[in-house]
């Protein structure tokens, strides 16, 4: 059961209650509190559940997840630093928000990023790499000809992973997924409509084609048509107000109880 806030409202976050006090480490090979309390935090945010402005209450959430209000404090200040969350001034936590222009910045670096995975991923892919993205290409089709846009935005990430896998380079892959995650928590799939979707996989089509005949002159055109349009899709969704955007940056003053 979830009590969700709306924007700069306190949300209560449940989970299913954890029998045992966080610790640092491992027990017996299964997670820790603290690890099951960060990966399922995570989860709520890049699933969009959590909306980016929604104020964590700390008491709230140690409370719900049977635990002391430090490792909470410890895991939000985890995801402070994968820039998932905002610690502002005042003491409030809430889910990391982003002006429409820092967004459309985000989603640049993103395309720069994997467009030069995709490049080097062109020069050494194998059958096997092809096999891999086409399992996951077949499974974004489904999503786009059931028009499930919630399915469609979670295949294409998994599409996109198998593209630059085979780029081999787990640093600039790593760089790759941390944007990706900052884009997460908006939902920009859920905005667009389903002829957008449809743009977006012919777009998919052309990029495995490419990659597929290592063809980087095609894959690189392919896949900078693909990034400009998904740029595109931000600025419409921000002018008709269906992200969840802020004109400027978070006022750090902004008045909030989170106990």
């Amino acid at each position: 059961m979830r009590d969700l806030g709306q924007r700069g409202q306190h949300v209560v976050v449940t989970s299913s209650p954890l029998s045992k006090p966080a610790d640092k480490g491992t027990f017996n090979g299964r997670p820790s509190a603290n690890e099951r309390l960060l990966a399922d935090l995570r989860a709520k945010i890049l699933d969009g559940i959590l909306q980016p402005g929604t104020v964590l209450s700390i008491a709230e959430m140690a409370r719900r997840y049977r635990v002391s209000a430090i490792p909470v404090r410890e895991v939000l200040q985890l995801l402070v630093g994968q820039g998932l969350v905002s610690h502002q001034s005042r003491g409030d936590y809430l889910i990391a928000t982003l002006s429409s222009d820092e967004l459309q910045e985000i989603y640049h670096v993103r395309s720069s990023i994997e467009l030069a995975a995709l490049v080097r991923a062109c020069e050494q892919v194998t059958a096997s790499d092809i096999d891999r993205a086409r399992v996951e290409h077949r499974a974004l089709q489904d999503s786009t000809v059931a028009g499930d846009p919630i399915a469609f935005h979670r295949h294409s990430r998994r599409f996109h992973q198998a593209m630059v896998f085979p780029c081999r380079m787990p640093r600039l892959l790593a760089m790759l997924n941390t944007t990706w995650d900052l884009t997460e928590p908006f939902q920009l799939m859920q905005h667009a409509p389903r002829s957008t979707h449809l743009q977006l996989h012919a777009d998919h089509d052309l990029m495995l084609t490419a990659l597929a005949d290592r063809d980087v002159g095609a894959l690189t055109k392919a896949a900078q048509a693909h990034g400009h349009r998904l740029t595109v899709i931000v600025d419409q969704a921000a002018v008709t107000g269906d992200l969840p955007v802020t004109s400027s940056a978070v006022d750090d003053s902004d008045d909030q109880d989170v106990s």
